[in-house]
């Protein structure tokens, strides 16, 4: 039986799904500064929407029972990362730091290595 990776794109659509009901929260939303953000309530159904969308691929790949433990396992991680950014971006204080920004975490060699073997595992995947 051959080997089946796990679809990444379900942990960046969840992760876009969370900052989406993130900004329908007035604490972040209005923290921005951003004039040109959509209305609360669609910020709220676009984020639900995003979520179910990325339950798709992680299914459809690897099937009922371990698509969805893919699932769940990459919104942790999304979910995880975003409230690490918020609260970091919260403790700063910075006001030219603008959410979700990566310009904490570019510093950190750990953290790096990860996003680089996430996008070496992103195009591994795509050409295969």
């Amino acid at each position: 039986m051959g080997r089946t990776q796990i679809p990444y794109e379900s942990g960046l659509i969840s992760y876009a799904a969370f900052a989406s009901l993130a900004l329908a929260v007035k604490k972040h939303g209005s923290s921005l500064g951003w004039s040109a953000l959509p209305p609360q309530r669609v910020l709220r159904v676009l984020g639900w929407v995003l979520l179910a969308l990325s339950a798709m691929a992680p299914v459809a790949r690897l099937g009922l029972a371990l698509g969805v433990t893919a699932w769940i396992a990459q919104m942790c991680v999304a979910a995880a990362l975003l409230v690490l950014m918020l609260s970091a971006a919260e403790t700063v204080g910075d006001p030219g730091l603008r959410w979700p920004s990566l310009r904490l975490l570019h510093r950190d060699p750990l953290i790096v290595d990860l996003i680089d073997s996430v996008a070496a595992n992103l195009a591994a995947s795509c050409h295969d």
